[in-house]
């Protein structure tokens, strides 16, 4: 290639100037690197039908392989993923190349091969420590739900390169962990760097979810003052029902019935009314929605409003419905709780084990069935499910506040003891100074006992705690405190 003509095109490929690219390759026709980078803009600025008879030429020369990887791009932009796959793979046949894996493990993941994303990657990294891999198996991981070996790999991709895009997963990570002041520092150090809209959305997200409303308004509004998006619009809503704005997140909801989200907006339509009991106009929005699909989540609300009306045999088959699709953890649990609050444990046992065996970590289920044992007087079965939670989630309040009311009911009044005062150093809980007054008095320590009654009413109002300070003043024959 002619000096003047290579200072032509490094000039037009650096600009992108797509119009000067074309002259050169009307010009210089034979040149393969003109003709390769000129496919490659068309393809950029979504050209996509002559950039695929440009790229397609250079098949049968010297500059196959990068045509290959090209119209791999190309294909895989447009959605064509098996045409993309082939000329991925196309590379693989001529020689070994991490650039080809890297783009076939990526195009595996958003399909949702993940086993198959998996095995690209760590061939990548059985060839060369690539941070760019890594990250990508990360993101393998945290699709498989596999949240510390996700943030685990996370950190090492940025021990050895710099990359503002892992900050932002480590903060979708640990919000969602509940560690959000972590997860807002992560967030925060994306801004620090750029100022990004999606980043600037989830902290919106993260200080709704902590309850910082007026904090999250903001973030939600500065997202739409750049750039309008129906998910913050229904994100604004969510946040005017938490904040009882029913009129204004009504509002939010109903302007967005005429675009792509129309489904999410009824959804949460009806979801309000029936907050606010209107349970017919309710049914009408979640019966919208499932005139068009079958909405997994549209039937859970309706199965939900059922049960909210004593439908119980219309609940359960909506909720079968849905498992005839799918195996669905919260129709499952929906089963669960229906056939318990009817007293067929057995079944109701059965929905909750299914549950488990979906997911090992779950702690509901195993809270739901602990409570049915303990109905059954299965007593070491109810403190098996209640120790795995405390496993998972050793500060769970309320799995700790049932053990504690266990190892009451069955004289282990020191371990009960020891249970409550350990659910005190985490919250201050009127039920839980309740049964630990109840406690001290079962072990002959009656102005203990004393002393949590009254703590429990300075907290709020309890008719049984008062009856158990009137019983302890007889007790001690203070007839005219007792009355």
């Amino acid at each position: 290639m002619q000096e003047e003509v290579y200072n032509r095109f490094i000039q037009a490929r650096n600009r992108n100037d797509l119009n000067e690219l074309k002259r050169l390759y009307e010009e210089n026709k034979n040149e393969l690197l003109i003709k390769l980078e000129y496919g490659k803009l068309l393809a950029k600025q979504k050209k996509y039908n002559e950039a695929l008879a440009i790229l397609g030429s250079l098949l049968n020369t010297s500059k196959k392989a990068q045509a290959l990887m090209s119209l791999g791009k190309l294909e895989t932009r447009v959605g064509n993923y098996d045409s993309a796959r082939e000329y991925f793979k196309g590379i693989l046949e001529i020689r070994e190349d991490t650039f080809a894996m890297y783009e076939l493990g990526k195009l595996e993941l958003k399909v949702g091969n993940t086993q198959k994303a998996r095995e690209y990657f760590e061939e990548i990294l059985m060839i060369e420590n690539d941070p760019y891999a890594i990250k990508e198996l990360a993101r393998v991981e945290l699709k498989e739900g596999n949240i510390n070996r996700a943030r685990h790999l996370f950190l090492t991709s940025l021990s050895m390169k710099h990359d503002s895009f892992i900050y932002f997963e480590l903060g979708k990570i640990e919000m969602k962990a509940g560690n959000y002041d972590l997860s807002r520092e992560y967030f925060e150090k994306v801004l620090n760097e750029k100022k990004d809209i999606y980043t600037i959305f989830e902290l919106g997200r993260l200080e709704a979810r902590t309850k910082n409303y007026s904090l999250a308004r903001v973030y939600f509004e500065e997202v739409m003052r750049e750039k309008y998006t129906p998910y913050v619009e229904l994100e604004l809503g969510k946040l005017e029902v938490a904040c009882g704005n029913y009129e204004k997140a009504r509002n939010h909801f109903k302007s967005l019935l005429k675009t792509k989200d129309k489904k999410y907006a009824l959804l949460e339509l009806g979801k309000l009314e029936i907050s606010l009991n209107n349970y017919e106009q309710a049914r009408e929005y979640f019966e919208e929605i499932l005139k068009n699909e079958k909405n997994i989540f549209a039937m859970l609300e309706l199965g939900k409003l059922e049960v909210e009306l004593g439908n119980v045999y219309t609940a359960r088959n909506i909720f079968v419905d849905i498992l005839r699709e799918k195996e669905d953890i919260l129709a499952l649990f929906q089963l669960g709780k229906l056939e318990s609050s009817s007293e067929n444990y057995e079944k109701a046992k059965m929905y909750f084990k299914r549950i488990i065996d979906v997911d090992n970590k779950d702690c509901l289920s195993r809270f739901e069935l602990a409570k049915i044992e303990i109905k059954e007087q299965n007593y070491d079965e109810a403190r098996k499910y209640l120790e795995d939670i405390l496993v998972v989630k050793p500060n769970d309040v309320y799995a700790m506040f049932e053990l504690g009311k266990l190892e009451s009911h069955r004289g282990n009044y020191e371990r009960a003891k020891e249970i409550y005062l350990k659910i005190l150093e985490i919250k201050e809980d009127g039920s839980t100074l309740h049964e630990l007054g109840k406690v001290e008095y079962q072990l002959g320590n009656k102005e203990e006992a004393k002393k949590y009654f009254e703590r429990r009413l300075e907290l709020e109002f309890s008719i049984h705690t008062i009856e158990n300070l009137c019983y302890l003043e007889l007790k001690n024959e203070n007839y005219e405190k007792a009355f």
